[in-house]
């Protein structure tokens, strides 16, 4: 029985060091369209997905793994690049928790958790202040403690949803470590 050896990248890692997005006249990213370090550009369809690119690394880049291992150290010196995504939000929790002085249960937190993988686009509508607020028409009708509980209420809203956009999305923090 012969042992197969096991691959010491995957196809993710390898065609994120040999090809880097195409990008047009205004430079914006073109999506389907990648170049690789030798200067060839290949079409990523969903369709394909990366089998694309790999071909074309194991056609023209035959000792993909030795260059990528000789890299590694000779160009970036470290293996971030390498490091898997639960060992990266693992780290920016971390990094987070520290930096902040936050108690360690934050992490464990539900509403935590919960708020750190919204997207920001979900969190705009919390952003409105409360100025942005309609102010109702009887505010002279009302009495004096009613309008200044009515000031109490939303100063405690206001700070509440200032909270929540201090709250960034987990990934994008351990992207920008990495």
């Amino acid at each position: 029985m012969a042992i197969t050896a096991r691959p010491r990248f995957t196809s993710a890692q390898v065609t994120g060091f040999y090809f880097q997005p195409c990008r047009d006249d205004v430079d914006e990213i073109i999506l389907e369209y990648f170049r690789c370090r030798c200067g060839t550009v290949r079409k990523q369809t969903r369709r394909n997905g990366r089998a694309n690119l790999m071909q074309h690394v194991r056609h023209e880049h035959p000792n993909f793994e030795a260059e990528m291992l000789e890299a590694t150290t000779s160009e970036t010196g470290s293996l971030l690049s390498y490091v898997s995504r639960s060992s990266q939000n693992l780290y920016g929790w971390l990094m987070w928790v520290v930096t902040s002085n936050l108690p360690l249960t934050f992490c464990e937190n539900r509403a935590t958790r919960r708020y750190t993988t919204l997207e920001k686009a979900v969190l705009q509508p919390f952003a409105a202040s409360a100025a942005a607020a309609p102010e109702s028409d009887d505010e002279e009708s009302s009495s004096f403690v009613e309008r200044l509980q009515k000031r109490r209420k939303l100063a405690q809203q206001e700070q509440k949803y200032v909270l929540i956009r201090s709250i960034p999305p987990t990934s994008n923090i351990v992207e920008r470590f990495f």
